[in-house]
């Protein structure tokens, strides 16, 4: 019976010192014991509302030390891409999601930039990192995915789909593999990803296509310069 009631006990504790922190936290005076009582609080619901802060009567400083506390991976996700949030609180956000499929999204759909390239920078998954690379809308975010790609047939599908000049550049000139820069010589969507592709290349078989059948006069031209005569 009293292994009974002191479980009780530490239980009630428990639940009063988590509400006396929220308490602390919304009403004390004093910034620094306010933002203490957040870091000690264990209510992830009240956490996620502070630093989402709707109607920014937690911006100076409360929202940090909230997304600090913060472990909840969907709360944590709902900061990241609710519109009040504050940008930075954002990002410290972002940076504690592991979700793969959640950072992708945010790296594709996100409004701010700055959020976008956060989200890149905790992507892992290859295939992931490619559709980013060729769905993002910022040119930045899409060649910070191409930069992170390390696969090479990857990196090749990405150089192939993408229609940003840059993205196609960066992701080619990380290929080495002779069979996927032919693909790449023949299928890419942009003129410059061929180009690269075929001053990279050795098969003089597919060089000799190239320079007869691309659309693009300028890979044509580079095809032929690497002929063999």
């Amino acid at each position: 019976m009293k292994k009974v009631l002191a479980g009780l006990l530490m239980v009630l504790g428990s639940v009063l010192l988590s509400g006396c922190a929220e308490f602390v936290a919304c009403c004390d005076v004093d910034k620094d014991a306010r933002c203490a009582a957040l870091r000690s609080s264990t209510d992830q619901r009240f956490l996620a509302r502070v630093a989402i802060d709707d109607d920014g009567r937690w911006s100076w400083g409360g929202n940090t030390a909230a997304v600090e506390t913060l472990t909840n991976q969907t709360l944590l996700a709902s900061v990241a891409t609710a519109a009040t949030t504050a940008e930075h609180v954002r990002i410290a956000a972002v940076k504690k999601l592991t979700d793969q499929t959640v950072l992708a999204a945010i790296a594709i759909e996100s409004t701010d930039k700055d959020v976008r390239i956060a989200a890149v920078k905790k992507l892992t998954d290859q295939t992931v990192l490619a559709k980013v690379a060729v769905a993002a809308t910022d040119s930045a975010v899409r060649i910070a995915a191409v930069k992170k790609l390390t696969d090479q047939t990857v990196l090749a599908a990405a150089a192939i789909a993408s229609t940003d000049e840059n993205v196609c550049i960066v992701a080619v000139k990380k290929l080495v593999d002779q069979a996927l820069l032919a693909k790449v010589a023949v299928a890419a969507k942009h003129w410059a990803g061929r180009t690269v592709a075929v001053k990279n290349l050795r098969d003089q078989t597919v060089l000799a296509k190239v320079a007869v059948e691309d659309t693009d006069e300028a890979v044509r031209y580079a095809a032929k310069r690497k002929l063999v005569s």
